[in-house]
């Protein structure tokens, strides 16, 4: 009995690690808040997908918390080579806020029951659209990354690669005979 509950349990349980909401955090430095929540609605009203047809797009917007509510439904056929086409259908409902701060920041929230992975594409989608209009994103300055090494300051010598005593012997010939142990 106890092990046929557990069995049960798991199984309850399962659809619910796949699916569940997700947060997404986007920050538009160098834009204002106005330009920011004009290029998310326009995102919203007006969604442009690659393969995905737009069968359903419903918006409710507040602009006075800054915060939009989306349900959409997009549909595609999948052609694959050798198989038989798939028809696709995906629900969304997801919520985008637009936080106070400075750079300006959106919240992307699926609220609904959806693979996370495609709900993290959804808001990536979303987001590189909004970047689209805003004029693209910013090339990041590799200066402000710790790894950055200045090409100026660095020193190319050809000795690095060989020990002391080979050095002073100069290059090593090739001898295909020889073992690794005799070099």
């Amino acid at each position: 009995m106890i092990p046929r509950l557990i069995v049960l349990l798991l199984l309850t349980l399962l659809p619910l690690t796949l699916t569940g909401c997700l947060r997404v955090k986007e920050s538009f430095p160098g834009h204002s808040r106005s330009t920011v929540w004009t290029a998310i609605n326009t995102v919203a009203e007006e969604p442009e997908y690659d393969d995905w047809y737009v069968m359903e797009n419903e918006v409710w917007t507040d602009p006075e918390t800054a915060r939009l509510e989306v349900y959409r439904v997009t549909r595609r056929t999948l052609h694959r080579p050798q198989a038989r086409p798939i028809n696709e259908r995906r629900q969304w409902r997801f919520q985008i806020t637009l936080d106070e701060g400075d750079p300006p920041a959106a919240t992307f929230l699926s609220r609904g029951a959806a693979v996370p992975m495609h709900a993290q594409l959804e808001a990536d989608r979303f987001f590189n659209e909004v970047w689209e209009l805003l004029g693209g994103r910013p090339v990041p300055d590799p200066r402000l990354d710790p790894d950055y090494v200045d090409p100026d300051f660095v020193e190319i010598t050809s000795e690095v690669d060989r020990e002391p005593a080979q050095r002073e012997r100069g290059p090593r010939e090739f001898d295909p005979i020889m073992s690794d142990d005799q070099r």
